[in-house]
């Protein structure tokens, strides 16, 4: 019993950090987009893959 609760408290922190990883990408993504004057996010991926890498 003991070691099935340590398993899930491990696949729940596994599960946290993912999600505080997805939340801090989200938020680097935002400002990059904020710094850098991206177009409109009404523009869909494939127009930024297309634009030439400065």
């Amino acid at each position: 019993m003991i070691a099935l609760s340590t398993s899930v408290g491990t696949l729940m922190y596994f599960l946290g950090a993912m999600q505080g990883y997805r939340q801090g990408e989200a938020h680097v993504r935002s400002q990059f987009v904020l710094e850098h004057a991206a177009p409109p996010p009404a523009l869909d991926i494939r127009g930024d893959i297309q634009r030439p890498a400065t």
